[in-house]
């Protein structure tokens, strides 16, 4: 397997980039399932990964569409699940599932840009794609 650079990376809603994102993260959580079949004399499990959540964070920009339709799940009610790719060396190497919007953060400072955050929840399972 190829070193992973991890430069020039974006964050995806779908196939479409959330522009002035600064920085995501992924966060997956490894569990064991028993596949002990009859007539086995011990016990023989096999990871899997259980479970998954990620965040992302940088410049608030409503005129970017998919950061403006995942501050309106919060502000219309209409939270669903929806598409999320975390991408590295440019697209060609990433994660993909299907996420639900946890919550979300705008903070602002005298003299500094609005910066927004979001966080999200697994809604399905988590896949790897590498080119």
């Amino acid at each position: 397997m190829p070193a992973t650079v991890g430069k020039d990376g974006g964050f995806y809603l779908g196939t479409s980039l959330l522009t002035f994102i600064d920085s995501w993260s992924i966060q997956g959580t490894i569990g064991h399932e028993e596949i002990t079949g009859f007539g086995d004399s011990n016990v023989k499990r096999t990871p899997t990964l259980r479970d998954w959540s990620a965040s992302a964070s940088g410049t608030l920009d409503r005129s970017d569409a998919n950061q403006a339709a995942m501050l309106d799940q919060f502000e219309d009610g209409t939270i669903t699940a929806t598409s999320v790719r975390l991408s590295t060396e440019r697209g060609s190497d990433y994660w993909e599932g299907s996420a639900i919007i946890e919550s979300f953060s705008v903070d602002a400072t005298v003299q500094g840009k609005v910066s927004v955050s979001f966080s999200l929840v697994a809604a399905d399972a988590l896949s790897w794609t590498e080119a």
